[in-house]
């Protein structure tokens, strides 16, 4: 290489150093935050850390045992306000926001107790306390008395005093920001505007969205609001009573804010970010840190502690197991277990065997998405990678059809799916139109080509269907008029099972509906049998006894259902009705189980069975 080109090659190398320090940093778990005249406090990782606002190398605050959020500058900012978790409950803390000295604890209530602000004059914290039946705002002098004085208003969430401290601006209930996007329900986010003196009320415009997070600072109140489908900042200004727009995220939008005298910080994305109150400009904080990475490290655990599904093999021999993100499958009788998957950078769920025990069903986010995965129980083989749409959602209900060739599962959007896993092809069966849907629970017949399941319909009843894959038809089973769920088909292919009700369409009600609440233990339901053929004699005599003429026998033969006139078909099983929560077809027919929930004698609210 000549002396010429050495220089040249020098500064390229420089560029390159130069451009890729000057890239974002990647996206991290930010909690609370807050901004003084120099640094950024924030939550990461249950600690709270702090770092110059024009970024670089954080520094860990705290290194006490405990979670440890809810960080607030007073308004010198020599002072730093924070909630540490040791327990069950939080309490309140302060201590130099230069670090260095001892926190001092300033509450002692067994409720949770956090702060969230200063008075202005910096001699008293605003906390949140739920020690009364709903959480309040209270003041707190760190030097003074342990007891808080309690503001004069009947609940609120969060809020921020007036320049003279005369007046708060506070959020009286709020939707949790980012957990349910668009709630537009009864506790979304309004800001109103108290006068601590005499408790004259004045409300900041209002309408289908959500305002949060009041920052009062000078003659206006910044706060975040989806009122454009994602959080963005906005002000509302006093003087003129106008509403201004001051970010335009889209795709992800504000989570946490908080404001200092000349600043906004909040977490958007991963990333914090600083609002500039002077010039209306935003920039990120770059942020470097070096948390306690031990949990982190590959390790060997219990997995029997993190087990969230089973399902036995249809012998008996076999467990499979999902477990901390992976499938597992258990030999009870030797004792022995082979971890299937071992994928750590993926999670592996609601991992089912095939009727035959020759193959595993799970759902992974290898690729970042959902899909239907279907691998040798054995282990060796390669495994078959199923993509179920071109959205991906969350699935569940995962259910082998007893030939072991096709997969049943439900998702997040309520419907219904089925896979062939030969082909790998998929197809959409059904969609329930009842947001509180819960379980579609789907049950194939002994021929693999009928699927039955449940749905509510749009008067919330829930509905007995059968899909015929053959004929690629859905057929409505049962009226719509009266609660009908949890269908299965005999082991003989002949018959029909399911659970009805007079009153579980009027008392199970979702989202916490107080009247369901208080009916639910009331709720009755009894089982039938649908004879599917027409001319097929029906297995109980008129009296309700088994007729010892007809013979059953478990078949897996191609059987034929008569949809015409099939809800004449319909015989009472002579059972007492109770409150049954799911049918399970037996492995013989005309054998069948049931599984029943059992409640306290006298019932209250907030009882189960």
């Amino acid at each position: 290489m000549s002396r010429a080109a050495l220089p040249s090659l020098l500064l390229l190398l420089l560029c390159c150093t130069v451009a890729r320090a000057q890239q974002p940093s990647a996206p991290m778990l930010f909690g609370r935050v807050a901004v003084n005249r120099t640094h950024v406090a924030f939550n990461y990782a249950g600690d709270i850390w702090l770092v110059e606002r024009g970024g670089g190398e954080a520094r860990r605050l705290n290194a006490a045992p405990g979670s440890h959020n809810f960080p607030v500058f007073s308004p010198d900012g020599s002072q730093l306000a924070y909630g540490r978790q040791s327990g069950p409950a939080w309490d309140v803390y302060v201590g130099p926001a230069a670090g260095g000295g001892e926190a001092k604890r300033l509450t002692f209530h067994p409720g949770t107790e956090f702060p969230f602000g200063w008075t202005p004059d910096g001699k008293r914290l605003l906390i949140a306390s739920n020690r009364s039946a709903f959480q309040r705002v209270y003041t707190l002098e760190p030097g003074g008395s342990p007891l808080p004085a309690e503001l004069p208003l009947p609940r609120a969430q969060s809020g921020s005093l007036s320049p003279d401290g005369k007046r708060i601006a506070y959020n009286p209930m709020a939707a949790t920001v980012g957990d349910w996007r668009f709630y537009r329900g009864g506790a979304k986010g309004l800001i109103w505007l108290v006068n601590l003196s005499d408790g004259a009320l004045e409300k900041l415009p209002s309408g289908d969205f959500n305002d949060l997070m009041p920052m009062w600072v000078g003659g206006k109140i910044y706060f975040i609001s989806d009122r454009t489908g994602t959080y963005n900042l906005f002000s509302y200004d006093l003087s003129n009573r106008q509403t201004k727009q001051l970010s335009n995220f889209e795709r992800y939008g504000i989570r946490w804010a908080s404001a200092g005298p000349d600043s906004i910080v909040f977490v958007r994305d991963g990333r914090i970010h600083l609002f500039d109150l002077a010039s209306g400009q935003t920039r990120v904080v770059e942020v470097r840190l070096k948390p306690d990475e031990s949990e982190t490290q590959p390790r060997t655990v219990n997995a029997s502690r993190t087990i969230d599904w089973a399902t036995l093999s249809e012998d008996g021999g076999r467990v499979v197991f999902s477990a901390r993100g992976d499938v597992l499958v258990f030999n009870p009788s030797s004792g022995d277990a082979r971890n299937l998957t071992e994928t750590p950078a993926a999670f592996e769920r609601f991992a089912a065997l095939s009727p035959d025990g020759k193959q595993v069903a799970y759902f992974s986010d290898e690729t970042g998405e959902y899909q239907l995965h279907v691998r040798p129980s054995e282990g060796a083989g390669a495994v078959k990678k199923i993509a179920i749409e071109p959205k991906p959602s969350f699935y569940r209900e995962l259910t082998w059809s007893p030939d072991s060739k096709k997969l049943a599962f439900a998702d997040k959007r309520l419907a219904l799916w089925y896979a062939d896993v030969e082909s790998g092809s998929v197809k959409r069966v059904d969609t329930s139109v009842y947001s509180y849907q819960e379980e579609l629970r789907p049950a194939w017949s002994p021929d693999s080509r009928y699927l039955t399941y449940s749905k509510h319909l749009r008067n919330r009843i829930r509905t007995v269907y059968v899909h015929d894959l053959a004929a690629n038809r859905t057929h409505q089973i049962t009226d719509g008029r009266t609660h009908a769920e949890s269908p299965v088909f005999d082991a003989s292919g002949k018959y029909l099972y399911f659970l009805s009700s007079p009153n579980a369409g009027t008392s199970e009600f979702g989202w916490g509906v107080l009247s369901g609440i208080l009916a639910r233990p009331l709720v009755v339901r009894r089982a039938h049998v649908i004879i599917l053929q027409n001319g097929e004699p029906s297995p109980l005599l008129p009296n309700g006894q088994p007729d010892p003429s007809v013979k059953l026998e478990a078949s897996t033969a191609p059987a034929r259902i008569d949809f015409d006139g099939i809800a004449q078909r319909v015989v009472d099983l002579p059972l007492q009705q109770r409150d049954y929560a799911q049918l399970i077809p037996g492995g013989e027919a005309g054998q069948l189980f049931a599984v029943v929930y059992e409640w306290p004698k006298s019932p209250g609210p907030g009882s189960n069975p």
